[in-house]
């Protein structure tokens, strides 16, 4: 070796040495366990050069860093990718234990780590493959050998288990430390690696100690799985639940909630599809009927469920398109969600004139019936309860007003989060929204164990995202201050495939949340009513209400994964569905009509886009411009198709009150068995006649 690498490796010893030695974990005087530890410092991106924001590790070294775990080992470097020491594994473990159980660790004479040595060996924390102490300082310490150090530091009620899963390669782990290593994957601090493994001998590097540390202190990061949430929804349970389920995935194929209301002789009609996009591109219509439908989900065998008509659970068979009724509340069905076989539902039980005094009941279907779980919820303490129906480890949440804020009507509630044992039946407040921490307590997400939400300061000068363990609740973490703009209404959490997503439709903005708690923004919105949006592989639906059959489809965009916005019927392959007509690709024309308001002087119609579908069905988007200094009332037009013995017209109902210089855009679709002759012919001109006053 030549003298300068001598050099240097004793600087590269001599920092590390004071990583160790100088940096101390924050401690609450007289708290013991994990609430014992406080942030001190405070990370900001670009602390470390080689921890980049979006890295799978930058919120396991944020966490270490600010609560003087972990520091770099220089003043620019964490050194992610290198590995962790018997002697260096040994520090941590007796510091995060000592100040776990109230202890100190006495000064020893001797080698930087020998008091940590000293004191792990009087505690019990050390597995017996533990090298000879003069050896500490260079060899490394496995996987399961960690895992058997760290499993002592804490005690046994802040190790529930959180995952059901097990590592496909168990038998590999040594029977000396099996119980830890099944105790540690359990309570979702140590993961799998590639294929599910454990990697019982693999060595250890700083990025993943600084994630596992953090998974031991954070109960909220931890890694969950259960086995009884439908594999196909765990990870688009959010999704399904925030926005009302206006597409699902499985597998190469997103399906997609279409919805077409029309008018035709001054009545309405409303269609609803579902449709399956491939990530190829292909489409094909799944199921079509003439009632409302809305949250959308599948199951492990590929089954679709929704609701329809806002009262009844369908489930369809995406090949046949055959759709079974299993279930239709008497009133309103508001949400549903299926957990280890069973579906679990919100519904309406007593309607009111007074929607305040409305009943609801939370119940579990039996044979076509529900079996009530909690009954007389008023429609105000269960207003968000349709956007928090989740189960985990046997237990259901929900968000439910148990405490009221002052009196009068309306009401106005704090909500809390509830569970039901879903064997015992017996209620428990988990989270209450009373505390400043969860003050805003409406706005949740779940993913696993962990669920999200906003709380504030007590005089709520200052905003927080925040999140907890469902099985530890009480250690609440702080991800992030929020921004002013971040704040404006309306805002949506949801989790989605791993990632958490955050929407705030007053900034017209969905960021996506890094687990270093930074925002990273997806996309913009057109305007403040797009209050939800659906992340799919295939682009982000970005829709303005939570059910997809109060839309009208020209008010939903879609985010394409190149950055791109398009129409969501245009990515759908179609600018309109007519029932009947089958999913196949129509034929329009493009005509782009851009004429300023100030340039015209009376309410004027024209065309923007006009279609002829393979099946002869008609549709034009048309725009409609208020020239006027005043508000126009519009009431209907009139479409006239004219030409060679060709003569017809349709009269659509618009009912909307324009101001001065404002424009609208609308739809009409005429089925080709209205249009009679007209359908065979591609000579015919259009023209328009509209009706308005001024109020």
């Amino acid at each position: 070796m030549k003298s300068r690498d001598v050099h240097s490796l004793v600087i590269s010893v001599c920092l590390l040495l004071l990583t160790f030695l100088l940096w101390t974990p924050a401690l609450a005087e007289s708290e013991t366990g994990l609430r014992a530890f406080r942030d001190i410092y405070s990370y900001s991106e670009g602390t470390f050069s080689d921890v980049p924001q979006d890295s799978w590790f930058a919120g396991g070294v944020r966490t270490v860093y600010n609560k003087g775990i972990m520091n770099g080992v220089d003043q620019e470097r964490f050194a992610p990718g290198d590995t962790v020491t018997w002697a260096q594994a040994v520090t941590i473990a007796a510091r995060l234990h000592a100040a776990c159980h109230g202890n100190t660790v006495p000064h020893a004479a001797g080698e930087w780590y020998q008091s940590y040595l000293d004191y792990t060996g009087r505690t019990g924390l050390l597995p017996d493959t533990c090298p000879e102490p003069q050896e500490l300082g260079t060899a490394e310490i496995t996987r399961q050998e960690l895992a058997a150090l760290f499993r002592r530091v804490v005690s046994e009620d802040e190790l529930p288990a959180v995952n059901d899963a097990r590592p496909a390669d168990m038998e590999q782990i040594s029977t000396r430390f099996r119980t830890a290593v099944t105790d540690m994957y359990a309570s979702g601090i140590f993961t799998g690696k590639e294929g599910g493994k454990f990697d019982p001998e693999g060595r250890i590097t700083r990025a993943e100690t600084a994630t596992i540390i953090t998974r031991l202190l954070c109960p909220a990061q931890r890694v969950s799985a259960d086995h009884r949430i439908d594999p196909a929804m765990a990870a688009q349970t959010g999704t399904f639940l925030s926005g009302g389920g206006i597409a699902v995935t499985d597998g190469a194929v997103t399906y997609y909630i279409v919805s077409e209301r029309h008018g035709v002789e001054e009545t309405y009609s409303s269609d609803c599809t579902i449709v399956a996009r491939g990530d190829d591109g292909s489409l094909r219509e799944i199921y079509s009927c003439d009632e409302n439908l809305g949250h959308l989900s599948v199951d492990a065998g590929g089954k679709l469920y929704v609701i329809a008509g806002q009262s009844t659970l369908l489930r369809i068979d995406p090949v046949s398109g055959a759709a079974e009724s299993l279930y239709r509340s008497p009133t309103w069905l508001r949400v549903y969600t299926i957990y280890d076989g069973s579906i679990y539902i919100y519904e309406e039980a007593k309607t009111s004139t007074d929607s305040y005094n409305s009943l609801f009941r939370i119940g579990k279907l039996k044979q076509g019936r529900a079996e009530v779980l909690m009954d007389s919820i008023r429609w105000s303490a269960g207003l968000y309860i349709d956007d928090s129906l989740y189960c985990f480890n046997n237990k259901l949440y929900f968000l439910y007003g148990d405490k009221q804020i002052g009196s009068g009507m309306p009401e106005f509630y704090h909500y809390s989060l509830w569970s039901i044992d879903l064997d015992s039946g017996s209620r428990e407040k988990v989270i209450d929204g009373a505390d400043n921490q969860a003050l805003f307590l409406n706005t949740v997400a779940y993913g696993g164990a962990t669920i999200w939400f906003l709380g504030a300061d007590a005089k709520e000068e200052h905003w927080f995202l925040r999140r907890a363990s469902l099985v530890l609740p009480e250690l609440v973490e702080t991800v992030c201050e929020l921004s002013e703009e971040e704040k404006k209404t309306h805002i949506t959490l949801y989790a989605n495939d791993g990632a958490l997503y955050y929407q705030a439709s007053g900034a017209l903005k969905l960021w996506q949340v890094t687990p270093s708690g930074s925002f990273l923004e997806l996309s913009s919105v057109s305007t403040p009513y797009v209050e939800y949006s659906t992340v799919t592989r295939q682009g982000i639906v970005l829709h303005a209400l939570s059910n997809v059959y109060q839309l009208y489809n020209e008010q939903i965009e879609v985010s394409l994964p190149d950055g791109t916005r398009t129409n969501y019927l245009t990515f759908l392959g179609r600018p309109w569905l007519v029932r009947g007509t089958g999913i196949l690709q129509a034929a329009y024309r493009e005509r782009r009509w851009d004429a300023p308001a100030a340039a015209v002087g009376e309410v004027v119609v024209d065309i923007t886009r006009e279609y002829r579908t393979v099946d002869g069905d008609y549709a034009a988007e048309l725009v409609v411009v208020n020239g006027l200094d005043t508000e126009a009332a519009l009431g209907r037009i009139i479409l006239d198709f004219t030409g060679e013995g060709v003569s017809l017209n349709r009269s659509f109902i618009l009912g909307e009150t324009l101001s001065a210089g404002a424009r609208a855009s609308y739809t009409f679709s005429v089925p080709a068995q209205i249009l009679g002759s007209v359908a065979d012919r591609e000579d015919f001109t259009l023209s328009f006649t509209i009706y308005y006053s001024n109020p």
